[in-house]
């Protein structure tokens, strides 16, 4: 049946299109259903709260009840605000977590339309193209996280769109569409600071190559201008994270995009070669530093009481420099474990977790580890057979930045624990490389189908 439909799709546009908002829709029951059944599992808990929800949740709150950016008493210099003010929309209304939930679903949804949208602008046929929908569809990890008040959905969402927009001006030479993705691409950064120096990556590996790339491109008024055009796309990329740095300095004395880079390399990093060092656990290490709150971190630094959030922040990231310093291969060996973790593990942990747990039947729960582990291994190993079967598509200018842009969120995720969440944003990009095998695969087994059957008859 996904095979005849395929056919027709590729066959008749208007088709097409209904397949792709069928996938959709299906996408965004199939998430609101794992909600549902979360919550029902948590026996009126709130199963969409992780540890980072508190925080999203405070500051999403200031911003729409207040004006202000802020948590406690103090200007948020932590998290950026992307994803709060998405929060602040359910805050204003009343409904902070229904509404953003309810959100995040239609932007799960909406992602597997990015998903397809993508691969048409790398120049996927249009078969391939709706099995990369479809696959975007069921990936656990987008399913899972579109049920969690965590930024991981909108990142995802604002990055697919950044890089189609960014698809497009590169394959096109569309100045518009180029400038819309650096745009986006900052936005992201907004949502989630790992991003802040991907429009910088970006615009430089474009301004290498872009002798050979303006080459190939017919004779229009971008290629006249594209030198402008790339500037515009370089101050863009940089200004608004320079202006959100001189922010935080001129409220709390950081002079940085985001506080999250010191309190990683402390709290997480340099803990986790402490905990080595001494044979300790790391979330002891953790609780005993003072990770848990500011509270509790002024409780086990008691001298910076006084002190401003900046210089807290800047003595985090001394104390965690001289630690890695002095065993810089155990933080390699750590960061590369992680890396390898974060690669490996299949998140069935955390949606069985999500779906009762323990009290779930311990047969379920393997079944659901066994789907989960199977689910990635095969995306992964058609991924592979997908970059060298469609080379030619994804070897190009406009193919190679989605390749940066998952090298880039990947190798940043290492550290002492490896999370599937930190691999949460590159598999719709792995979904875009799996589809022409899985296409392939779909095609074979729908013509040997009617031979088998006429054989048996």
């Amino acid at each position: 049946m996904s095979t005849l439909v395929r056919s027709r799709a590729a066959a008749d546009p208007a088709a097409g299109s209904a397949s792709l908002w069928s996938l959709v829709l299906a996408a965004m029951v199939l998430r609101m259903a794992v909600l549902l059944a979360s919550l029902l599992a948590s026996n009126g808990g709130r199963p969409w709260i992780e540890p980072d929800s508190a925080a999203y949740l405070e500051t999403a709150r200031s911003l729409a009840l207040k004006g202000e950016f802020s948590r406690g008493d103090e200007p948020e210099v932590l998290r950026t605000p992307g994803y709060p003010l998405l929060l602040a929309l359910g805050a204003a209304v009343g409904r902070i977590e229904a509404t953003s939930l309810v959100l995040q679903v239609m932007l799960g949804g909406l992602s597997v339309a990015l998903v397809y949208l993508l691969a048409k602008e790398l120049q996927l046929a249009e078969r391939v193209a709706l099995t990369a929908a479809a696959l975007a569809s069921v990936e656990p990890l987008g399913v899972l996280y579109a049920g969690k008040l965590l930024s991981e959905t909108l990142f995802a969402f604002v990055l697919l769109a950044a890089l189609v927009a960014l698809a497009a001006g590169l394959r096109r030479g569309h100045g518009g569409a180029l400038c819309v993705g650096f745009a986006l691409l900052v936005a992201a950064a907004f949502v989630r600071p790992i991003a802040v120096f991907l429009p910088l990556v970006i615009w430089v590996v474009v301004a290498l190559r872009s002798r050979p790339w303006l080459r190939q491109l017919p004779a229009t008024w971008f290629k006249t201008c594209s030198k402008p055009i790339m500037s515009l796309c370089l101050i863009g990329g940089i200004v608004p994270a320079g202006l959100w740095a001189q922010r935080n300095a001129d409220v709390a004395d950081y002079r940085a995009f985001s506080a999250v880079s010191d309190v990683n390399a402390y709290f997480w990093h340099a803990a986790g070669v402490y905990a080595k060092q001494h044979r300790r656990d790391l979330r002891d290490v953790q609780r005993e530093w003072g990770l848990a709150s500011r509270e509790a971190y002024v409780a086990a630094h008691p001298e910076q009481r006084v002190w401003s959030q900046g210089a807290r922040y800047r003595w985090m990231r001394k104390a965690a420099r001289e630690i890695l310093e002095s065993a810089p291969g155990t933080f390699i060996e750590q960061y590369g474990q992680g890396l390898v973790a974060t690669l490996i593990d299949p998140g069935s942990g955390a949606l069985i977790a999500s779906l009762g747990g323990q009290r779930l039947p311990r047969p379920l729960r393997l079944i659901l580890h066994a789907l989960a582990a199977s689910a990635l291994a095969g995306l992964y190993l058609a991924a592979l057979a997908g970059l060298v079967l469609q080379r030619s598509r994804f070897f190009t200018l406009a193919g190679g930045q989605v390749l940066l842009v998952t090298g880039y969120l990947l190798v940043l995720s290492g550290g002492p624990v490896g999370y599937h969440r930190l691999r949460h944003p590159v598999m719709p990009l792995v979904c875009v490389w799996a589809a022409p095998a899985w296409a392939s695969l779909a095609e074979r087994s729908g013509r040997t189908r009617p031979a088998s059957s006429a054989a048996a008859i």
